[in-house]
């Protein structure tokens, strides 16, 4: 039998055919190859659970759209939401591993837009403590002097190196 020029029905549909990737397979590409890299079991795991909370989270800032099409403004507003009860670190993780996700879909052609190239990471407000006064200080220091022990001579110590 000799080949024409020419596709059957069959071999056109083959051809033809294409994979409309939605959430779900474009995830499991993006986890396939963190699996490649020989990421750890754990950062995927921190990835999963990033994409879980933002699937979850998505109905409260009213966005009914697949994840992988949301726009930097759909993301800007989840965060905007979640600083009424996260920590800006938790909060900064979950940027990170955004940023890792949408990377990969970007250079992949999955998306035209990368949504995260403009995203910051919040600002962490460090806490200053308060510090003892030099009266406590010195209480505290002829506490340990007054038991004569060895223990407490070692306790002195470590409280003035620190």
């Amino acid at each position: 039998m000799r080949r024409s020029n020419h596709l059957s029905l069959e071999e056109k549909a083959i051809v033809y055919q294409t994979i409309v990737p939605d959430d779900d397979f474009v995830f499991h590409e993006f986890i396939r190859s963190r699996r490649i890299r020989n990421v750890r079991e754990t950062t995927i795991q921190y990835y999963t659970d990033a994409i879980n909370v933002l699937k979850r989270d998505m109905e409260f800032i009213h966005v009914q759209k697949p994840i992988m099409h949301l726009s930097q403004r759909d993301l800007e507003d989840m965060i905007m939401y979640w600083k009424g009860f996260m920590r800006a670190n938790t909060i900064n993780s979950k940027i990170k591993a955004f940023k890792a996700y949408y990377n990969f879909l970007y250079q992949q052609g999955f998306i035209k837009i990368n949504p995260c190239e403009n995203l910051s990471l919040l600002r962490v407000r460090e806490e200053i403590r308060e510090t003892l006064n030099p009266d406590e200080i010195k209480k505290i220091a002829n506490h340990f002097k007054k038991k004569e022990t060895f223990s407490s001579y070692r306790d002195l110590v470590i409280f003035q190196l620190y």
